[in-house]
């Protein structure tokens, strides 16, 4: 999409023609103000016209309604300001346009915002407001300045494929944007993007399906139900080919606790896609960003759901129709970050009152405190390999300091004090993955970095026997 022009100018100006434009100006403020009762009653009528001109090369972003390729979408805006007497003030602003956002439809007139002040006493000490109008904290104004959106005019996302020297875009699925979550062992790109077909609950105005895309073809996966919006997971980061799951609303009703329609995960293998209820709750992981959905080669799917109530989230385990609550180490809360072949899930549970959180793991349904750092309260694992060694993070009862560990036959180790001496400046905050060669990836600090996310760096932990 290119946004060819946007002028924004003042209404009256196009009357000054061949005048002096202050002289203009001046009679026309005179003209639009009025004043009565020796000035205890004055009025200013004021207004501005914005016109813009949009062609889109593609299908037009969500907050633009519009079918066609090029579109004009004038908006005139009028400005009511009175006062009566030092006490009461009146505002009021009206507009003429074809909606609140750009769109090819008809012109429309409404009534924006309008507010009755009264202070009673000069001195100000209470003020009394009535209307609709924005407060200081919204963002009303700012939505009409159409070339400062960043939804209508950003850059638009699309999918893309590195290969070699070579750069593919993948598409999208008749939306206007799509967005590729991973490349699963088989060469299968998973992703998400818009359907074109409109939708209230998306914040990107359309529809949203997850997608599998092999050999140029992109194929949609739909959603679970009456559902029109679904998502894949990143699968831990561990995608088996021809299996995805993720999470799908299943209607359009959204429930009173959370505003949302209610939330299932799903397996999606052989062309069809899977119903995962929850355990009671209308949530799940990957929809709430608590934790991960994962699947293994077996397809087995672990991720986490809320409770009746939605104020517990539970892991648990999906096998072939069956789904079993995993608990927690006492607390409400259990998340999920790693699935491996054999069935084993590792991530984090909180303990009795929620007064800590430990790394979990849970096998064959029984759960399994991994313990912290001496000195710590929190820990979380990331990753387990065959050989039961399983990586994560260890936190600091204050959350200020952060170590990546490693629990391997029955003990926590510190893996900053597994490197040799001087061979890095970093401090090893959070470990990912880890191979069946043992072989750990993970993120740290440089010296002076405080923030993993702004400018943590990657590193990977190569085991002295297996080094180059």
């Amino acid at each position: 999409m290119k946004l060819l022009r946007a002028l924004s100018f003042c209404l009256f100006v196009c009357a000054a023609n061949a005048f002096e434009i202050d002289d203009v100006l001046d009679r026309l403020d005179n003209a639009l103000t009025f004043a009565a009762f020796q000035d205890n009653l004055r009025a200013r009528l004021s207004g501005t016209i914005d016109v813009e001109l949009y062609h889109f090369q593609q299908p037009a972003p969500g907050l633009i309604d519009s079918n066609i390729d090029n579109l004009f979408n004038p908006r005139l805006t009028f400005f009511l300001d009175a006062q009566f007497g030092p006490h009461v003030y009146f505002f009021a602003q009206s507009r003429l346009d074809r909606g609140f956002d750009p769109s090819d439809h008809g012109a429309q007139i409404r009534l924006d915002e309008y507010a009755l002040r009264v202070t009673p006493w000069e001195d100000g000490r209470f003020t009394l407001q009535v209307g609709k109008f924005a407060t200081v904290v919204g963002n009303f104004v700012p939505r009409h300045l159409s070339w400062d959106n960043p939804f209508i005019n950003a850059p638009l996302c699309r999918a893309t494929l590195w290969t070699g020297h070579q750069i593919v875009d993948l598409g999208t699925l008749g939306g206007f944007i799509s967005n590729a979550f991973h490349v699963d062992d088989g060469g299968q790109i998973v992703g998400a993007s818009t359907t074109g077909t409109p939708d209230p609950l998306s914040f990107l105005g359309e529809s949203i399906h997850p997608f599998v895309w092999q050999n140029g073809v992109m194929q949609d996966l739909g959603t679970l139900q009456k559902g029109t919006i679904a998502s894949p997971s990143n699968q831990c980061g561990n995608g088996r080919n021809g299996l995805v799951t993720g999470f799908s609303f299943i209607d359009s009703v959204a429930n009173p606790d959370t505003g949302l329609p209610t939330a299932h995960a799903f397996l999606w293998q052989a062309g069809n896609m899977q119903d995962i209820p929850t355990l009671g709750g209308t949530q799940v992981s990957g929809e709430l960003d608590a934790g991960a959905l994962c699947v293994n080669s077996r397809g087995q799917v672990a991720g986490a759901s809320t409770l009746p109530g939605e104020s517990i989230l539970h892991p648990f385990l999906w096998d072939h129709g069956v789904l079993t609550d995993l608990g927690t180490l006492g607390g409400s809360v259990g998340i999920v970050s790693w699935l491996n072949d054999a069935g084993d899930i590792v991530g984090g549970a909180s303990t009795q009152n929620d007064e800590f959180f430990h790394a979990t793991l849970w096998r064959k349904s029984v759960i399994r405190d991994m313990g912290a750092l001496d000195g710590d309260c929190f820990s979380v694992a990331g990753g387990i390999n065959s050989n039961d060694q399983i990586v994560g993070g260890s936190f600091s009862c204050d959350g200020s300091i952060a170590r990546a560990v490693l629990w391997d036959k029955g003990s926590i180790v510190d893996l900053n004090t597994t490197i040799a001496e001087n061979s890095t400046s970093l401090q090893l905050a959070a470990t990912d993955n880890i191979n069946d060669r043992g072989e750990i990836a993970g993120r740290g600090l440089p010296p002076g970095c405080d923030d993993l996310f702004a400018c943590g760096h990657a590193f990977i932990l190569i085991p002295c026997d297996n080094a180059v």
